[in-house]
């Protein structure tokens, strides 16, 4: 249960070694209170990660996900990544960036994935988003790749 001091200090310390990092939630706890900083320092200092599972919970500047930044996260060996409370901190547009720009992606879980409110632009149930994200998956190329959509069992 890593909070911003103890993850910083890991993916600086052993982030160009790390190739797993998974923080499941626990159960009937809330999720790890991660910071900004603590999500930005994991996608700079991973470099040859190949499972990440993370909440995106406290993301609240989109900053994980953000491929457009100067330090975006190494999707290069990346083969699995599991999100927890992909909500109102994520978007369509940057799981389609991940799934067409993540080659070696082979398996991609959501976990209370609701995006967006019902009828806006960025709203998709789970079905269809899965629907989404595997046609653009095999558009760039990756004709290896799931995507599950499941609910947190409290």
């Amino acid at each position: 249960h890593l909070q911003n001091p103890e993850l910083k200090a890991l993916v600086k310390g052993h982030g160009k070694w790390l190739t797993h990092l998974q923080m499941t939630p626990m159960i009937g706890a809330p999720s790890p209170k991660l910071q900004g900083c603590g999500y930005r320092w994991t996608a700079q200092h991973t470099k040859i990660l190949q499972v990440l599972e993370i909440s995106l919970r406290h993301d609240v500047k989109r900053q994980l996900l953000d491929l457009t930044r100067r330090n975006p996260l190494r999707l290069e060996c990346l083969q699995e990544i599991i999100l927890w409370d992909v909500g109102s901190n994520t978007t369509i547009e940057q799981l389609v960036a991940l799934v067409t720009r993540a080659k070696k992606l082979r398996r991609l879980v959501l976990y209370d994935a609701e995006l967006g409110e019902k009828g806006d632009n960025n709203s998709e149930d789970g079905s269809s988003l899965a629907r989404i994200l595997e046609c653009k998956a095999k558009e760039a190329g990756n004709e290896i790749f799931l995507v599950q959509i499941k609910e947190r069992k409290d």
